[in-house]
């Protein structure tokens, strides 16, 4: 609800507060801070609370990544959302279809169009 309110930094607040409250972690809750980075345009803080999720030995889903993809694409990160996405599929996860223009659009914004073509050939090998 805070993600689609657009009030991300009250959304990033709560998942902050987790670690003290009661309610554990999860990828419900990853992706939504995410996409509340996302939104907020705060792609540094979508990396860090990804990194901390793992970081507690917590495994995230295809969800969390490909929300991850979107904030780094967001951010004008090309070279983050192009590193998700070969994190994504080293993991052998699913690259969600906006995802995946996410990240082909941040290799265009970054004048990178030899790695977004590169993303298509292996979609297209799929």
């Amino acid at each position: 609800a805070h993600t689609r309110a657009r009030r991300w930094a009250e959304a990033l607040q709560l998942f902050a507060g987790l670690g003290a409250a009661s309610t554990e972690p999860n990828c419900y809750l990853l992706s939504a801070a995410i996409t509340a980075c996302a939104r907020g345009v705060q792609w540094e803080m979508a990396v860090h609370f990804h990194a901390d999720f793992l970081a507690r030995e917590l495994r995230a889903d295809a969800v969390s990544y490909n929300a991850l993809v979107s904030a780094s694409s967001r951010g004008r990160a090309w070279a983050r959302a192009l590193a998700t996405t070969r994190e994504i599929q080293r993991l052998g996860l699913d690259l969600d279809v906006v995802a995946f223009n996410a990240a082909t659009s941040a290799c265009e914004r970054g004048s990178r169009w030899e790695e977004g073509y590169q993303l298509l050939v292996e979609a297209r090998a799929k």
